[in-house]
């Protein structure tokens, strides 16, 4: 039991850390918006939540897109100039950088 508290009080920390956007200007969905603001999203949605703060952080406090990119966490990129993380098997967070700056950052079920 004490565990779960530990774990709510790591989440809002975390929340009042990420919750001034730096580099991510635009969100692609509302729930990744209410994720990084307020860490709720969807029972639904099946990947580790640390791990999403955590590359929520690093895009919003990179520089450039080669920053982004280290030994413990591959970034991905597709054809049409998105970029994306694997959070799970099934979910990614997904974004477009440009001068500096991410846009339409979403989490969504891979394609």
């Amino acid at each position: 039991m004490g565990g779960m508290l530990n774990l709510d009080i790591t989440y809002y920390v975390m929340i009042q850390y990420v919750r001034e956007r730096k580099m991510i200007k635009t969100f692609g969905n509302k729930l990744t918006e209410n994720f990084f603001y307020e860490g709720n999203i969807s029972d639904g949605c099946q990947f580790e939540r640390t791990k999403a703060f955590r590359l929520l952080d690093r895009i919003d406090n990179a520089r450039n897109v080669e920053s982004l990119n280290t030994f413990s966490v591959k970034l991905e990129s597709t054809l049409n100039g998105q970029y994306f993380y694997r959070l799970s098997d099934i979910f990614v967070i997904c974004f477009r950088f440009s001068d500096g700056d991410a846009f339409d950052v979403c989490i969504k079920e891979r394609c």
